[in-house]
């Protein structure tokens, strides 16, 4: 079974990351760094830009958890995923 690694917590929620984001990671850097002929520089540039939309989905869910909170339900952690991510309240 695949399973998602645990981030830390912020705000007292747990963020994790599913162990697949890591194909995705590897498919970007052979697009940006190999078959686009980018180098090193291509695939750093791939990488940053996977780290700054993944934390624009960090900071959505973490969106969807506070209002959760707000409303009085418990939230038992995010996990980023490939295509997205998910606040399991």
């Amino acid at each position: 079974m695949i399973r998602s690694v645990s981030l830390g917590k912020l705000a007292g929620i747990d963020i994790r990351v599913h162990s697949t984001l890591l194909f995705g990671a590897a498919w970007i850097v052979w697009e940006y760094g190999f078959r686009g002929n980018g180098g090193l520089t291509g695939a750093l540039y791939g990488l940053t830009l996977l780290l700054l939309v993944m934390g624009c989905v960090v900071l959505h869910e973490l969106g969807h958890s506070f209002m959760a909170r707000e409303y009085g339900s418990g939230i038992r952690d995010i996990t980023i995923y490939p295509l997205g991510g998910a606040a399991y309240i």
